[in-house]
């Protein structure tokens, strides 16, 4: 048998003509028998999701279950938490919320200041289960309603501003950005004297949040690509500034690390 770049080829020689034939040997990791079955309500939300985002979400509580002997999944309605049990004094730290309305929403107990103070507070996730990840924000309990209230604010403002230059509305006054952390140049923006407003008082909120590594939603990140392809528009400039991703790998092991010091 031959290893080729992770595959497996039976390989036969004709003793005879000396002719070499092989033959692909499917293959696969064997996983641990002890592993549960997801919960059911859990199983109904990752139908949403596409094969592969799938296989990693799966993957992705199949690290936290084995991370630990003391690890459980507990599930109650509408939540599933991963930690040493369901007592009030439990430590958790991971969660899946089953949300109706916003579907599967991951929660991790993370330190504050994106992961850099000593206190830890369970943390909401945006991630699109190929290892990039974004803090949204702390919520104790719940959804957060806060976050969600930003982003549909956000979301609206960028449809807003994407029909109205279309209709090509302009009002004479000027957005802004940065060159070289120095320079401010300006140009008009077509649309109404209100959308701009907020448009630019948005903008300047995502450009500290980014250069701050403070957590931003993924909304925030679409408002800086729709901001970018604006500048480039029009003035041929394209802003380098860039959404601070994280990888959902690093964020699980320092949560995983942090909950055994809890313990």
């Amino acid at each position: 048998m031959i290893s080729e770049q992770e595959k497996f080829y039976l390989s036969l020689q004709d003793v005879d003509s000396e002719d070499v034939s092989r033959v692909e040997i499917p293959y696969q990791e064997p996983e641990d028998d002890n592993l549960p079955s997801p919960p059911t309500a859990l199983l109904k939300y990752l139908a949403n999701f596409e094969g592969q985002q799938k296989e990693n979400i799966l993957k992705f509580r199949r690290k936290i279950i084995q991370f630990d002997c003391r690890m459980q999944e507990v599930y109650s309605s509408g939540s599933v938490k991963y930690g040493n049990g369901s007592a009030k004094n439990s430590k958790y730290c991971a969660e899946f919320l089953l949300d109706k309305k916003y579907g599967l929403t991951l929660f991790l107990w993370l330190p504050y200041k994106g992961g850099k103070s000593k206190r830890i507070g369970r943390a909401r996730i945006w991630t699109d289960w190929q290892d990039q990840a974004f803090i949204e924000g702390y919520v104790s309990t719940g959804i957060g309603s806060e976050i969600n209230r930003h982003k549909r604010k956000i979301t609206s403002l960028i449809q807003s501003l994407s029909h109205e230059l279309q209709r090509k509305i302009f009002w004479n006054s000027h957005s802004f950005y940065h060159y070289n952390g120095e320079q401010r140049y300006h140009y008009g923006l077509d649309t109404t004297n209100i959308r701009a407003k907020q448009y630019i008082q948005e903008v300047k909120k995502v450009y500290k949040l980014v250069e701050e590594d403070t957590p931003i939603t993924y909304e925030d990140t679409e408002l800086i690509y729709f901001y970018r392809e604006l500048i480039m528009k029009k003035t041929g400039y394209y802003p380098q500034l860039m959404p601070n991703y994280k990888s959902l790998n690093t964020l699980l092991n320092l949560t995983l690390s942090k909950w055994l010091k809890r313990l």
